[in-house]
């Protein structure tokens, strides 16, 4: 008996101890971190590359040397291999048909009787590719019919109806000798042979789309493996601008309205010193209060907005919560307890109706970091003066016009209909693509309209005190 009283009493002091230590105590002043939003590649990957086969992609490889083009074929399966751990490559012809080839078939691309076909209806191409594969789709993009309308509804299906996903366009010069068709409504044709100087090469185009941070991993290598940055252009459409997006202390951004502001204290006692969140105390006394901070983001490519007017902001509060009433186990019950309930705290979202104002001030990209200053202005009366601990969720996006105006990275490349009408100016155009500009600000409309691209997931911690 002795022994029996002795384990029992023993379990009870264990239950005790267990019950104080461990979990979220509502006086602990550490409050519960953001769920980290991480943009990881595939661990292993499934690529499909479709190869336009029509006959004005052979002018790529008639040439009395090795070309770009040829180069550019061969990295495309290089770059899945060096990224991935686990790969599968599986190579598409299109043309009048699909054809799935085998390897002594894709080796076939190098030579001119690989293009034999006339009919590139690249939306017919898009919908028929597996959607949980990296789909990478090589062509001039001189489409039969120009109809880029088309183009566009089976890119919106494909792509961009799935946030999740994201379409990269990378274009690429190479030398090149033969025919060009389908240019214009007229469906001219003519003879070009590229010189020396890389401003004369013609450019053909990868359209790479699947899971946003595959496009984003697949497109960083590829566009790496080119030494010579004037062959390259990249454009890259998806919901995130940029990745591993923070808040650190920044410049001062000029306030327009000049408001006084109360400068708010840099604290460490909500996340712990070692958190790279900012955390400040706002004084529910003070009438305006505010910092300045610099965001970064990470992973950029191709070009970045010059501006930001946009911001959406979610504020939650850390609160207490009321459990429900369970059943008690073995040792409570020798304690005499029937029932207990079970309290804890969590952050909630609360109204905060002009509780902050965000403005951006001077912004830049540095390689593929983005740098945006911003100035933050809060007013207690948005959370009615209500102390506590409150963290902000806040997003930062472009007007649409400036994220347009981002993407206008192929305008040197493009030639309009009014030239393909001209005859005597046909000559000039072979080193060009026809409307290339109004196709990408097509897509980079729809990818707004769909996505709100920006920069997401920014967050910031307070503690509102009187």
């Amino acid at each position: 008996m002795k022994k029996v009283l002795m384990l029992v009493i023993f379990i009870i002091i264990s239950s005790i101890l267990s019950g104080c230590g461990g979990g979220t105590s509502s006086n602990n002043r550490n409050v519960q971190q953001p769920t980290k939003v991480t943009q990881a590649k595939s661990d292993s990957i499934d690529v499909a590359v479709y190869l336009d086969g029509t006959y004005s992609m052979s002018g790529y490889v008639n040439y009395p040397s090795a070309t770009v083009y040829s180069d550019g074929l061969k990295k495309i399966e290089r770059t899945v291999t060096s990224t991935w751990k686990q790969e599968k490559v599986q190579y598409v012809k299109f043309g009048d048909s699909l054809q799935n080839l085998s390897r002594e078939q894709f080796l076939q691309s190098n030579n001119v009787g690989f293009y034999q076909e006339n009919d590139t209806s690249l939306q017919t191409v898009i919908a028929a590719m597996d959607p949980k594969k990296l789909n990478i789709l090589v062509t001039d993009l001189f489409q039969t019919n120009q109809d880029i309308d088309s183009l566009i509804i089976a890119l919106k299906k494909a792509c961009f109806a799935d946030s999740s996903k994201g379409m990269a366009l990378i274009g690429v010069k190479s030398q090149f000798n033969g025919n060009i068709y389908d240019i214009g409504k007229s469906g001219a044709a003519f003879n070009y042979t590229s010189k020396e100087d890389i401003a004369s090469y013609r450019p053909f185009y990868l359209l790479v789309m699947g899971k946003e941070a595959d496009v984003r991993a697949f497109t960083e290598s590829y566009s790496k493996s080119f030494n010579d940055t004037k062959l390259l252009k990249v454009a890259m459409f998806s919901k995130n601008i940029g990745n591993n997006v923070k808040l650190l202390p920044g410049k001062a951004v000029k306030n327009n309205q000049k408001e006084k502001l109360a400068s708010m204290a840099q604290i460490s006692t909500l996340l712990g010193s070692n958190s790279d969140i900012l955390q400040y105390r706002l004084k529910l006394d003070e009438k305006q209060s505010g910092f300045n901070a610099t965001m970064i983001a990470e992973d950029v490519i191709g070009s970045c907005p010059e501006s930001y007017k946009n911001f959406t902001c979610k504020v939650e509060k850390w609160q207490q919560q009321q459990g429900k009433k369970q059943e008690v186990g073995f040792v409570d019950k020798l304690m005499g307890k029937s029932s207990k309930t079970e309290n804890g705290a969590a952050f909630e979202e609360v109204p905060a109706k002009d509780f902050v104002d965000i403005m951006a001030g001077n912004s830049g990209l540095r390689g593929t970091d983005a740098n945006v200053d911003m100035l933050f202005k809060f007013n207690p009366l948005g959370i009615r003066k209500a102390e506590g601990k409150y963290r902000l969720n806040i997003a930062v996006l472009p007007g649409k016009e400036e994220y347009l105006a981002c993407n206008a990275v192929f305008k040197e490349w493009n030639f309009g209909d009014d030239v393909a009408a001209d005859p005597a100016k046909l000559q000039t155009i072979g080193g060009k693509t026809l409307n290339v500009d109004s196709f990408v600000k097509m897509v980079a409309s729809l990818n707004y309209e769909m996505n709100k691209p920006g920069f997401y997931d920014v967050y910031i911690y307070l503690e509102a005190l009187k």
